[in-house]
């Protein structure tokens, strides 16, 4: 498959076996490891476009969900994004938002920069490099930085144990806690 078209914007995958599925598996020249497009759905970023492109709709953020695009799911610890090829991958997803995405009209901003949620980032490793230049690549092609609000509460550990440096490193722009509830205890919720 390849990802980038002859001028070097990124595209969705154009592959010999033809359009892209849910949940198959893409060998992309000069990587070692498969990619999944937008998964679960492989139709995603169209669903994306389609709700842009409603006149006098609600602007639309990308909550971003590494987990399943990287094949870690859910529960399987923390998502290493300097292993094999995760930053190309990452950097593929985030370059077509870029190009495609990031500056449509109905794209939700703050203070004009567009804003990008990133799902479980309390469980990253290894990011602030990756991150780091994926972002600066991201903003070139924009010419402004994204808005990063990266869901990183959870209920443990707590607040002071986490790397709170290596997010300004990244820009993280702020936080939000994705689930307000702690199923174990819910009296206390890690107060």
């Amino acid at each position: 498959c390849t990802l980038q078209d002859s001028t070097g914007a990124h595209q969705r995958p154009v592959c010999s076996g033809g359009e892209p599925v849910r949940g198959a598996e893409y060998k992309v020249e000069g990587w070692s490891q498969p990619m999944q497009w937008w998964t679960p759905s492989g139709h995603v970023d169209q669903l994306i476009q389609s709700h842009l492109d409603v006149k006098d709709g609600v602007p639309l953020a990308l909550m971003y969900e590494l987990r399943d695009v990287l094949g870690v799911g859910e529960g399987q610890g923390q998502v290493n994004l300097s292993f094999a090829d995760n930053p190309k991958i990452l950097e593929h997803h985030l370059m077509y938002a870029a190009e495609h995405l990031f500056n449509h009209p109905n794209y939700y901003r703050i203070n004009g920069a567009p804003v990008l949620f990133l799902y479980t980032l309390r469980d990253y490793q290894n990011f602030v490099e990756p991150l780091s230049n994926i972002f600066a690549k991201v903003q070139k092609r924009l010419g402004k930085p994204l808005y990063i609000i990266g869901d990183m509460i959870w209920w443990e550990p707590a607040a002071q144990f986490f790397p709170w440096g290596e997010y300004r490193a990244i820009n993280v722009s702020s936080v939000t806690a994705y689930n307000l509830y702690k199923d174990d205890d819910p009296e206390t919720m890690g107060a």
